[in-house]
């Protein structure tokens, strides 16, 4: 059905000399309907053209200027027809079609029983496995059954044993208790206690405990000597007998002697003090946050001495407000008994040098007067500040782990400006502005709070520096080697920023509360600024 075919030629051209003697060969196309053609053999140097058109032979004999010769007859044997090579090619490839698919059909049937039997082999494998882990599992039960029944035995055993030795102890106990033996007493309970780290102990020992005790406190009551009330304490809670009436008589001469503040529970300072490497010291630092008037007061004070002024110190956006979020009080007896010990100290020099020539400088700290403006008068737990010598409340910004280690050991002066420099000296910074303190506060990963410290601070006399560049070593110098007490560096004045308040004692610095804040940097749509 091709519209296109090749009419083959052989030619030879003598006489034309444009041809070798062996004669040549041409193809040319045609474009008039199909032809059916036979074979072309060269015959003596003539053309010869099997069934073709006399007008297709007049063309030839133009070119080459041969005469056509008659084709051989052709007997129908001699080539088959069209027809005919079709089917033979059809029947060709329908037997090539069903040898592949016979092909295909015995490849995937071997496939398959190849893939069922890898199949069965699997599960085979699989239930053998199972099998197996169930043996185990099973053999491992009556292993740990028989491991537990024995410790059980043996946890019945030990318990039979303590309560004998229990039963033994308590008469050794009632008759040293009888026969009024103390030495024999202490030694029993000294045993007891060892053995028994927890919970209440036996009738008869938990009575000797507490006449052991209520002797050793009504002692160092008696005394009024506040080693001896402590010692007394201490040991009235390893014996566990803090619930005799001496005790909280104890715990209160010993309040009244260091000046305590009112509200902080011995007791609970006594145990948590274990828990530090200083065994017998009294710290505790209770969640106050329930308290809101307390709560209410400290954001007040962050509230009312705030101001939006950054510093070369401030470290990222600065924020439209701090939100107190947690207040823990800090209960320490030796920080505050050494802090006070420097108050009355500097409150005595004070007046001894103080003359009408030379007044005492204000200091008119911030935090003062926002509690002052309040109405309501609210006012911050414990003693009331001294404003002859100058004692106020000051922000200390840090970050979570430094104030962990302030509360529990001290401010130290030997690690001071090692964050941020010391422009007036190395002393102990603080602020009267929230705003200030925050610039040094860092956020505790866990929370995303931030930690500041509000201390009570007592200035005493103040050395007054305005200047923008002022020498470090004057500024200690005046307060270590001089009458001063204090430094106050007013950058208010010199640059517009703010008031830093230094000493160079850690004890006139006491963290009375550890306040965990939020930063809040937008104010909410359709809220009241």
């Amino acid at each position: 059905h091709a519209q296109v075919y090749t009419l083959s030629l052989v030619l030879d051209f003598p006489r034309m000399g444009c041809c070798s003697s062996q004669g040549g060969a041409a193809q040319r196309q045609l474009d008039h309907p199909p032809i059916l053609l036979g074979n072309c053999r060269p015959a003596g140097g003539n053309v010869v053209v099997a069934e073709a058109r006399p007008s297709l032979i007049g063309k030839v004999g133009l070119l080459g200027q041969a005469q056509a010769r008659p084709p051989p007859e052709k007997t129908e044997s001699a080539r088959p027809s069209l027809h005919e090579q079709l089917k033979q090619q059809m029947a060709a490839h329908r037997a090539e079609a069903e040898a592949a698919q016979a092909f295909a059909r015995e490849h995937v049937q071997q496939h398959l029983a190849a893939a069922k039997a890898e199949s069965v082999r699997c599960q085979y494998q699989v239930q053998q496995h199972i099998k197996q882990q169930l043996t185990d599992a099973q053999h491992h039960r009556v292993l740990v059954r028989n491991q537990l029944q024995q410790h059980v035995e043996e946890g019945l055993a030990r318990v039979h044993e303590a309560r004998a030795r229990l039963h033994l102890l308590e008469e050794q106990m009632a008759d040293a208790l009888a026969r009024n033996d103390e030495n024999k007493t202490e030694t029993l309970l000294d045993f007891v206690l060892e053995h028994m780290h927890s919970g209440s102990l036996p009738p008869k020992c938990s009575c000797a405990a507490a006449r052991a005790a209520s002797c050793q406190l009504r002692t160092a009551i008696r005394s009024e000597d506040p080693k001896r009330l402590k010692g007394a304490m201490v040991v009235a809670r390893r014996l566990r007998a803090t619930q005799v009436p001496e005790f909280e008589e104890a715990a209160s001469k010993y309040k009244a002697v260091h000046r305590l503040p009112e509200g902080w529970d011995v007791e609970r300072m006594l145990a948590e003090g274990q828990q530090h490497l200083r065994r017998g010291k009294l710290l505790a630092k209770p969640d106050v946050s329930e308290d809101l008037r307390l709560k209410d007061s400290i954001q007040l004070l962050f509230d009312r001495t705030e101001r939006l002024v950054g510093t070369r110190d401030r470290k990222g956006e600065l924020p439209m407000r701090l939100e107190v979020v947690k207040v823990a009080e800090v209960q320490h007896e030796d920080q505050w008994v050494n802090y006070m010990i420097r108050r009355e100290t500097i409150s005595a020099e004070i007046r001894a040098s103080a003359s009408e020539e030379q007044p005492l400088l204000a200091v008119a700290a911030e935090t003062g007067r926002a509690l002052a403006k309040e109405a309501a008068a609210i006012g911050m737990p414990g003693p009331a500040l001294d404003e002859a010598i100058n004692e106020a409340w000051l922000f200390h910004g840090t970050h979570p782990i430094a104030a962990e280690n302030i509360t529990s050991n001290d401010f130290r002066l030997d690690l001071a400006g090692s964050s941020v420099g010391a422009f007036y000296g190395r002393g102990i910074y603080a602020a009267e502005n929230s705003t200030k303190a925050d610039e040094y506060s860092r956020e505790d990963p866990a929370t995303g709070l931030y930690t500041m410290l509000l201390c009570r601070v007592t200035l005493g006399r103040l050395k007054y520096v305005v200047e923008k560049n002022p020498d470090p070593r004057e500024c200690e110098d005046a307060c270590l080697r001089g009458d001063c007490h204090s430094v106050v560096g007013d950058r208010k004045v010199c640059s517009g920023t703010f008031r830093e308040f230094i000493v160079f004692d850690e004890d006139q610095i006491y963290p009375n509360y550890v306040v965990s804040y939020r930063r809040v940097t937008a104010t909410p749509s359709g809220a009241d600024v």
